[in-house]
């Protein structure tokens, strides 16, 4: 087993795999060929890999993905993008890598822009019924509004928490029926 591993090595060490020397540095040239310009809206449009759980342009350098438009800004402006730090879009396409349309900043103000731009939409928390740790229905908890039982004997003939009988009564919660 040892003998096959090391021939294996040898072959892949022949052929020039994993040797770093083998690969040509990425340049701004190297990247915008793999772009297509779209002139509406001056983005450079990114033609090769994204990334499948978001969209964004990727690139791999040596053995790592890294996001296209953050090389791209890093290329252009000569500096490296510190860690913690986002590469923003100004154009908000995701497969942009132009670098007139990036600038660098927080995620904070990064989410920020995005809010501002209307492009946040935050998910409503599901109430009532709709929500998958609902016990009850909604004529469940009309009928445990209506019930002059004890809240105790109530939680027990529904199968749940007497403090949720008494979030129920008190409107706390189910506040929508």
């Amino acid at each position: 087993m040892r003998e096959r591993e090391r021939r294996r090595k040898e072959n892949s060490q022949k052929r020039g795999y994993g040797r770093r020397q083998d690969f040509a540095p990425i340049t701004l040239e190297w990247l915008f060929d793999r772009s297509i310009p779209e002139p509406n809206s001056g983005c450079f449009l990114w033609l090769a890999a994204t990334s499948e759980k978001n969209g964004y342009a990727a690139v791999n350098i040596g053995r790592k993905t890294r996001r296209a438009h953050r090389v791209a800004y890093e290329l252009a402006n000569r500096e490296t993008v510190p860690k913690g730090i986002d590469v923003c879009h100004k154009c908000d396409v995701r497969s942009c890598i132009n670098p007139d349309h990036l600038f660098l900043g927080t995620r904070l103000d990064n989410m920020r822009d995005c809010v501002n731009k209307g492009r946040f939409k935050p998910l409503e928390p599901l109430s009532g019924e709709a929500s998958p740790n609902s016990k009850l229905t909604d004529q469940d908890v009309i009928a445990i509004r209506a019930d002059t039982r004890s809240q105790r004997a109530i939680a027990r003939a529904y199968g749940v928490d007497k403090g949720t009988i008494a979030a129920i009564i008190q409107r706390r919660t189910w506040r929508h029926l």
